[in-house]
């Protein structure tokens, strides 16, 4: 299958994107990193991480599936598999117990102890976690699952022949928030399950399954303007009243779950402002802005490794820049430009070595 250059715009763009959420949870964004400045949370930036966390690691999963349906066709069971565990396998163990004791240790200095030596006792103290590549171990899982349907059960494996109509999807949708507050009623968003916010899965779930039937018909390249017209203004009017719900809650109980009105409209919110974001971008992307794919078409094959490498670099980057003393904002803007930048270089060497484009 030849490569659509507006699908490898948005994965370069979602990955830029997983950088900057990262570098605003530094500077009180909504989140768990590494590092965190020490100042008080900041409001528009929870707006944002809340607006990024609805439909970016959704969007991955429903690529994922896409083109691992794409793979599994091509190549067949065991093949795939075999794929699957170089090129997710191996970042994960790479990541689980180098990269993570390293950024830990970075993010947590002793006086009068060098890094290699610090990373070394997070080592010893058994400091390991896949940090944002959950999403490659959950992809792991996906597709071990994914090849085990396939290979006894290929008649549940479907395809979609159009997209679907405005009440299958208003209906979906519905029913994706019901079961994701249902969900959240035994963990909420926050809590993990080995490694995993079991929380957002419903989402993920549903989405990588519609990237696998997606595929035969090539659909993810076929959406029209009539299929956001509808879904894209309400996405804009959800987000538009996000800071408002956030600021005068529906009562008591937290966003996160719990049986809450607020937990209700957080579970609803998320699959209808996914659903416009990722239309519009597909449709954006692969329809429409032929010249712009073209300016990120170099940066494709660096996308993997940048999602890889970049919460060390992330790390440095604030406590490099900690003692500037200038608004969120700017440091915000100077922190991703910096990150991303380095991510990119240190991303374009890797992939000169040896065997690496095997792997990424």
């Amino acid at each position: 299958m030849k490569r659509d250059d507006g699908i490898d715009t948005i994965r370069v763009l979602l990955t830029f994107l997983v950088v900057i959420h990262h570098v605003s949870i530094v500077y009180g964004g909504a989140g768990s990193w590494y590092w965190k400045e020490t100042q008080p949370l900041n409001f528009s930036l929870i707006v944002f991480n809340t607006v990024n966390q609805s439909f970016f690691m959704g969007f991955f999963f429903l690529l994922a599936g896409y083109f691992s349906r794409h793979s599994i066709d091509r190549k067949g069971t065991k093949i795939f598999l075999l794929d699957r565990f170089i090129r997710l396998g191996i970042p994960l163990l790479v990541y689980f117990f180098i990269i993570s004791p390293f950024t830990i240790a970075l993010a947590h200095p002793s006086p009068g102890v060098s890094l290699i030596t610090r990373t070394l006792q997070m080592a010893q103290a058994s400091e390991f976690e896949p940090g944002p590549l959950w999403f490659v171990f959950s992809l792991l899982i996906f597709s071990c699952l994914l090849a085990l349907i396939y290979h006894y059960k290929p008649t549940l494996i479907g395809s979609l022949s159009k997209i679907p109509n405005t009440l299958t999807i208003a209906l979906t949708l519905i029913s994706l928030g019901a079961c994701t507050f249902a969900v959240r009623l035994l963990i909420p968003v926050g809590e993990t399950v080995v490694w995993l916010q079991l929380g957002y899965f419903p989402m993920y779930i549903v989405l990588f399954i519609l990237g696998v039937f997606a595929f035969q018909n090539r659909l993810l390249t076929s959406i029209e303007f009539s299929n956001i017209k509808i879904w894209l203004p309400i996405a804009v009017l959800l987000i538009s009243i996000l800071p408002f719900i956030m600021d005068n809650p529906l009562g008591n109980g937290p966003f996160e779950g719990g049986a809450n009105l607020n937990a209700l409209f957080y579970a609803l919110w998320e699959p209808f402002v996914a659903c416009g974001i990722i239309l519009s971008a597909l449709y954006f992307f692969t329809v429409r802005s032929h010249s712009l794919n073209h300016l990120f078409k170099p940066l494709s094959p660096l996308a993997y490794g940048i999602y890889i490498i970049h919460p060390p670099i992330v790390v440095a980057t604030s406590i490099t820049l900690h003692s500037w003393q200038q608004d969120v904002t700017t440091k915000l803007l100077v922190n991703s430009g910096i990150s991303i930048a380095a991510c990119i270089a240190l991303s374009w060497f890797i992939l000169k070595l040896p065997y690496i484009r095997r792997v990424l």
